[in-house]
């Protein structure tokens, strides 16, 4: 099993744990999901500045896709940072 089904499956016990077994209906509550904004933005963030400064880089097996960065679905080029940055053709196709 992948890292990535894992994942995904401990996901969905943790939902039907939460709303079948616990019944505390968190994932129901807009508190919850702000606070899960919140932490994503600055985990996407984060992941986005290590990786960009090639602090931490990923084996080319472990990324699902072509691995191309694409910024927020623009058409396959990147943003105008990732563009204006030395390291650009790196990164920009």
């Amino acid at each position: 099993m992948t890292y990535t089904a894992v994942a995904l499956l401990a996901v969905a016990v943790a939902a039907l744990t939460d709303l079948l077994v616990l019944r505390t209906r968190l994932l129901r509550t807009r508190t919850w999901w702000t606070a899960y904004g919140i932490v994503l933005f600055f985990q996407l963030l984060t992941n986005g500045w290590l990786t960009g400064r090639g602090i931490v880089r990923y084996a080319d097996a472990a990324i699902l896709g072509s691995g191309r960065v694409v910024a927020f679905g623009d058409g396959g080029s990147c943003s105008l940072r990732w563009r204006t940055s030395p390291s650009a053709s790196r990164w920009c196709s």
